[in-house]
């Protein structure tokens, strides 16, 4: 967390704007404001080890918004939280986003958070995965719907996401569901691009490339200083001291 613990609550939030630049009554002002946004007016003036988890998190929160950020990085804020912390904490990131219009970029594994934010975009092997987006139920035009019947029905959407160059990743379960491994047909059809198992057939000619592309591989290693290099690591040359 970006605290520091000598400090009380109140001192922590004006920090970053005392660094900026900023003096006087304002920066006293504006680090009550924050602190009263969060939940914490009555808890200023203790130190970290006088607050709990979640209520050192929404301090961390007060400092983040010192400076009137328009965007938040936040690094699984949750992560040493319980649950029912963990939902105070994105109330609060919904609270601050919908009054100040910040935007929080939130990093965490906790697959839950979906149901907390408007967008989640998934990170597999380093590349963008998924995205999911979250909307609510039709209700035709009808305002007086209660909040609890649209939260109900809130519809959440996960779409693969398509590269620049028209790479996209398959989730793991269907690959595992119709045994497609390693290699894979697609055809055209009038519905969309049809993704299928690999026949014995292709596999067979897949191989032949495979053993053919290895060996063109082993024949340049074997070359020039590169190939020397490998040779060296296979251990292919052995000294005595004194040669």
């Amino acid at each position: 967390r970006n605290l520091i613990p000598y400090l009380n609550a109140l001192e922590n939030v004006k920090l970053p704007m005392v660094l900026a630049g900023q003096s006087g009554r304002q920066v006293d002002r504006r680090a009550r404001e924050l602190l009263e946004l969060v939940g914490l007016e009555d808890r200023m003036r203790h130190h970290l080890s006088e607050l709990s988890g979640g209520e050192q998190q929404r301090v961390a929160i007060a400092v983040a918004l010192a400076n009137n950020p328009k965007l938040i990085l936040a690094d699984e804020p949750t992560g040493e939280l319980d649950s029912v912390t963990a939902q105070t904490i994105y109330g609060l990131f919904n609270t601050l986003n919908r009054e100040l219009g910040v935007t929080t970029l939130i990093v965490s594994h906790d697959p839950g958070i979906a149901r907390h934010v408007h967008r989640v975009v998934a990170i597999r092997d380093g590349r963008l995965a998924t995205e999911t987006v979250r909307s609510r139920g039709n209700h035709n035009g009808d305002e007086e719907v209660a909040s609890e019947e649209e939260e109900a029905e809130e519809v959440f959407e996960e779409l693969t996401v398509l590269d620049s160059t028209g790479r996209l990743q398959i989730p793991k379960e269907f690959l595992e569901h119709f045994g497609i491994k390693g290699r894979a047909r697609i055809e055209l059809t009038e519905e969309g691009i049809l993704v299928l198992p690999a026949t014995n057939v292709d596999l067979d000619h897949v191989h032949d490339a495979e053993a053919l592309a290895t060996s063109f591989e082993e024949a340049h290693k074997n070359r020039g200083l590169s190939g020397l290099l490998n040779r060296l690591m296979r251990g292919e040359f052995r000294w005595k001291r004194g040669e």
